[in-house]
């Protein structure tokens, strides 16, 4: 594994450090919404969080551990009495596979049809040939998936009969073949496989030597009403906010939320959204300790902290929401619900006052993959492959519901549902390729248009027109 020993700095110093530049407000003439990273001799500033992510991504191929393709995302939050701070890093990266080559007696071919025609040459090709087992047989491997093997141990089983020199066939007997090809993780010596994430990640060591490069910090954002009108934003900060319905049925509820400059770990929907069963402590990523502050990321994307008292946490929005740490986990006590999370700070389970509960359910790599009401009934998600972030499909019960797309830069471009209908969502600005710009509902009909300056902030929001 290599060693970067120029970046070693203590982890547990990035919420104290950064959280520290952002002590002052915004000036009398100009309020803006800035992130902050680690900087020498002065923090670095950024005018939206992408920008922070960009930097942080460049840095990491520069340095070398990111040098060949990674996926990056959200790792996770943890938060002090007034700010956010991110963890952004290395997401679960696919394995690089070379090509397959196939082996048998002696000779090398490319592809298993030549193998087996080779294996039928000859005087077997006088003789019956059953047909090849239908499956390689793994040795060993990396990882569960059988596409994710390592080199030289796979083998395949094709029963032989051969003329014997009295001109008859031979009783079949078996034969075998063996295939290989060379998977590893990408970057070398800073990734390893993780069979559980089902993907490549650093190395423990790596990723807390470069925790505090790879994080950022910025405000809170309280949360906002959620019954604003027509097309919201952000007053203060040029922040283009848009909520949108999903899913309506008795037994639950599903919104999406978009920020045009923040996300957080987890939204599902694709750069910048966010939804409502999208809620999780903010811990950071050691949970071994009993912070001084706890946060929440609630499900419209907002920020809570919890300030810890004698035996308990208090939020500081004056809400008079409660955290508890339970064991290995969290739960919260806010009106009309409890909220139960895992130590990671991963929510659990939903219990509403009139005794029903949702119970939530990831795979290895911590995305939602399913939500259980206490009646049975499910919300299945789907996503296109073992290591990718976005929701491609959403059913209920099984029933398929709709279908998601995403564009180049990750923005959730439409939304098709099971009747055929869809929803589109444009990103038509040049400068900020992931801000929102108008939606097109299902009647084909573009609905509205949003505009933003040069600096990224909400500068029009119509319903007729558009922005120029």
């Amino acid at each position: 594994m290599k060693e970067h020993s120029w970046a070693r700095q203590g982890a547990g110093w990035v919420a104290l450090a950064l959280s520290a530049v952002c002590a002052g407000g915004a000036s009398a003439q100009e309020v803006t919404h800035t992130w902050y990273r680690i900087g020498t001799p002065a923090p670095l500033e950024y005018r939206s969080e992408r920008d922070a992510q960009a930097a942080i991504e460049a840095m990491g191929k520069r340095i070398g551990f990111a040098a060949e393709p990674v996926k990056w995302g959200v790792r996770g939050h943890a938060m002090t009495r007034d700010d956010l701070v991110t963890y952004y890093g290395v997401r679960p990266t696919p394995l690089n596979k070379g090509d397959w080559s196939y082996s048998y007696g002696g000779n090398t071919f490319t592809s298993e049809e030549a193998l087996l025609a080779s294996m039928r040459s000859g005087t077997a090709s006088l003789c019956p040939v059953s047909v090849p087992a239908p499956e390689w047989v793994s040795q060993k491997g990396v990882g569960k998936d059988p596409e994710n093997s390592s080199s030289g141990l796979w083998t395949k089983g094709v029963t032989l009969s051969y003329v014997t020199v009295r001109g008859g066939c031979t009783t079949p007997t078996p034969s075998y073949a063996t295939r290989s090809r060379t998977v590893a993780c990408p970057n070398v010596g800073d990734l390893k496989w993780d069979e559980e994430a089902g993907g490549c990640l650093l190395y423990g060591n790596t990723e807390a030597t470069y925790r505090s490069l790879m994080s950022y910090t910025t405000r809170q954002s309280p949360r906002q009403c959620l019954a604003m009108k027509g097309n919201p934003c952000n007053a203060a900060t040029g922040e283009k906010v848009q909520h949108e319905p999903e899913l309506d049925l008795p037994w639950i509820q599903l919104m999406r939320h978009y920020h045009s400059k923040s996300a957080v770990a987890g939204g599902g929907f694709g750069s910048n959204w966010t939804h409502s069963h999208n809620i999780r402590i903010a811990n950071g990523l050691v949970t071994s300790y009993v912070p001084a502050v706890v946060g929440l990321i609630d499900e419209d994307g907002s920020h809570v902290a919890f300030q810890q008292k004698t035996n308990y946490y208090l939020a500081t929005d004056g809400s008079g929401d409660r955290a508890d740490r339970i064991n290995d986990g969290w739960t919260v006590s806010r009106r009309g619900e409890l909220l139960r999370f895992n130590r990671m700070g991963l929510l659990q389970r939903r219990e509403f006052e009139d005794g029903t509960t949702l119970a939530y359910v990831y795979d290895g790599a911590g995305r939602l993959k399913e939500i259980r009401h206490s009646t049975g009934r499910t919300l299945e998600l789907a996503y296109a492959d073992a290591t990718d972030e976005k929701i491609a499909a959403m059913t209920i019960s099984g029933v398929p519901y709709a279908q998601y797309t995403y564009g180049a830069h990750g923005q959730l471009v439409s939304v098709t549902h099971a009747d055929g209908l869809s929803r589109t969502y444009h990103y038509e600005d040049a400068r900020f390729p992931w801000y929102l710009t108008g939606v097109t509902p299902e009647d084909g009909r573009r609905f509205s248009w949003f505009g933003y300056d040069d600096k990224g902030r909400v500068t029009c929001s119509r319903h007729d027109a558009g922005c120029n």
